[in-house]
């Protein structure tokens, strides 16, 4: 049951990342198990292991025991973008002209894997998918069979199921290409942000619509309205879609099919992750506090006074860069009790 709530949490964690940034990629590899990995976000939960980026010493990649214990440097290169598959860990080389590097979790075999700069980059299926000037490619986990997929400026990726969605540059169109690089279908011609595809579905943000939510499914059919609320960043999860506004910047949800808009509260919600029926976030209202609130916008608690980024659940701990000591590594339990600074992690 332990495993089985760490997936759940981590399958959130991934879909929340996506309101982070314009440009992110999620996946959802075909009839590949959920792993206890956060990716890309710098921090990490692997096993008995937290692997995580130290801002305080030149971006470098440590590891730690969840109980503190036994932290090691795993490498010496200023990283970014951080996915561990397996016994190895893929990162971007900030010191060497952004190109991508893996190394194993013991912090040896430290290998460089292509030569030119990359934006962003996903790990699946024994291929390496990332972004190169907006462009998208493939290379294998070996460095091997460099291939182009696409000429287009790809933006919100998402790679499910053996297709890649995007929208193609600043104005769209929404579309989709096999993750081979055949069969280029523009979906629809509008002007997407933020996209997650879930299921049979492909949700976003419509600027083409005054930033409205849409939904459209998988093979561009039944384009649908969601709401009339200029949105600034939403998750959804389960049949709901929590977001935040622009206009008054409070935080709502609706239904996945548009019904049961309701507001939950005036906080204005950044970082969202969704556990069982609570919800966690930091308040940019309050300069980045920690709140939990029940999904119904009942049971409203303050977590923390510090200004957090970066946040993952690890079991009953929430884990979070802290902006007011220099962005180090603290974790809380999801009751506000125990605040602490990760062990020897800054």
């Amino acid at each position: 049951m332990m495993n089985r709530k760490r997936i759940t949490i981590f399958i959130t964690i991934l879909i929340s990342l996506v309101l982070l940034d314009v440009i992110a990629i999620f996946i959802i590899p075909a009839n590949k198990p959920a792993v206890s990995v956060v990716n890309g976000k710098n921090v990490a939960l692997s096993g008995d292991w937290i692997y995580y980026v130290n801002v305080g010493d030149d971006w470098n990649i440590y590891k730690i025991r969840t109980d503190g214990a036994d932290r090691v440097k795993l490498n010496d290169d200023s990283s970014d973008g951080m996915n561990i598959i397996g016994d190895w860990i893929y990162y971007i080389n900030v010191d060497d002209y952004l190109t991508l590097y893996k190394i194993r979790t013991d912090g040896t075999d430290r290998i460089n894997l292509n030569d030119e700069s990359c934006d962003y980059f996903i790990v699946a299926d024994e291929w390496i998918y990332y972004s190169s000037s907006w462009q998208i490619y493939k290379i294998r986990t070996d460095g091997a069979e460099r291939i182009k997929l696409s000429d287009d400026y790809c933006y919100s990726v998402n790679i499910v199921n053996g297709w890649i969605y995007y929208h193609c540059g600043d104005a769209g169109p929404l579309c989709k290409i096999r993750a081979d690089g055949s069969d280029r279908i523009i979906l629809y011609d509008d002007q997407p942000e933020d996209i997650k595809v879930i299921g049979n579905w492909i949700y976003y943000r419509n600027y083409s619509d005054g930033a409205k939510l849409y939904k459209i499914q998988t093979n561009g059919k039944g384009r649908t309205k969601l709401n009339d609320d200029w949105c600034q960043n939403f998750i959804v999860a389960g049949d709901w879609i929590y977001y935040r506004t622009f206009g008054d910047e409070y935080f709502y949800k609706i239904r996945t099919d548009g019904t049961g808009r309701v507001i939950l509260n005036e906080d204005s919600p950044q970082e969202i992750i969704v556990v069982d029926n609570l919800i966690y976030y930091t308040n940019d209202a309050e300069k980045e506090r920690l709140y939990k609130i029940r999904i119904d916008g009942s049971y409203r608690v303050k977590l923390n006074d510090d200004q957090s980024y970066s946040i993952c659940i690890i079991d009953d701990w929430i884990y979070y860069r802290n902006r007011n000591d220099g962005g180090r590594l603290y974790k809380i339990r999801t009751d506000g009790a125990e605040r602490q600074p990760v062990h020897g992690c800054a």
